[in-house]
């Protein structure tokens, strides 16, 4: 059976990111190393409520705004690498959606003129395309200048058919591509989303692993507890909107 591919795409990028070995060692030392130097004992004493990072989230210690930092950066890159590689199809979708507008106003143009379009000549049509005819005409029987008055209206309402039958093909066509390209858009958006989340997972892994020997070593560990979770990142709220457009999308 072959396999969806905005399905796999999805889930190879929500394969955890990598938690080597030597990463873990120097969160471990450092944690011990933080604890043991005592470098909070400002932000336990009340005099400040914690460092700010390079990524302007509140940190407790260099090292957590590192990490803090770092993975803000990576989850813009990721952003960015996204906005990059959409930019095309974006911008086709919005030209599309122009299109689109000026297809359906045609399309109900074309609806008006038919149905002011019946199928049956009316008699004031017919008595009007009778009084415009040639004197060679006029010798002619009227049943055939009657007969050549419908095929007249008949022709009329023929390519006012062709038109609107154009029309809506037009419509569907973009709607199509429309609909192919809000897939592709989400199905980007989806796998950026779940990349950066992984990311922010990656690194509150990181965290737990730092904390855990920062408050075993520091002297006042357990009254670190509370201010542990004002430390860790918060994930941009881009991620749940476009992850949320990728659920819409495999929900179809």
């Amino acid at each position: 059976m072959k396999k969806d591919s905005r399905t796999y795409l999805t889930h190879r990028a929500e394969r955890p990111v990598p938690y080597f070995p030597w990463t873990r060692f120097f969160d471990r030392r450092n944690g011990t190393r933080d604890g043991r130097a005592d470098l909070l004992a400002a932000v336990l004493a009340g005099e400040r409520s914690g460092a700010l990072g390079e990524s302007g989230h509140a940190c407790l210690t260099p090292y957590l705004g590192g990490i803090n930092s770092h993975v803000m950066t990576q989850i813009e890159r990721v952003r960015l690498m996204a906005e990059t590689d959409l930019e095309a199809a974006l911008k086709e979708q919005k030209a599309l959606q122009q299109q689109l507008v000026h297809a359906s106003e045609s399309l109900a143009k074309a609806d008006k003129d038919l149905d002011n379009k019946p199928q049956a000549a009316p008699a004031d049509y017919v008595s009007a395309y009778l009084a415009k005819c040639s004197s060679v005409e006029q010798l002619q029987p009227e049943a055939v200048r009657t007969r050549r008055a419908h095929e007249a209206w008949a022709d009329e309402r023929a390519q006012i058919l062709a038109a609107e039958q154009s029309a809506a093909r037009r419509v569907e066509q973009l709607q199509n591509r429309l609909a192919e390209l809000d897939g592709i858009i989400s199905t980007r958006r989806a796998i950026a989303a779940t990349r950066a989340r992984r990311l922010h997972q990656h690194a509150l892994r990181r965290h737990r692993t730092y904390e855990r020997r920062l408050v075993l070593r520091h002297p006042n560990g357990t009254h670190l507890v509370q201010l542990l979770n004002v430390t860790r990142p918060q994930p941009p709220a881009w991620i749940e909107a476009w992850a949320a457009s990728g659920d819409s999308v495999s929900a179809l």
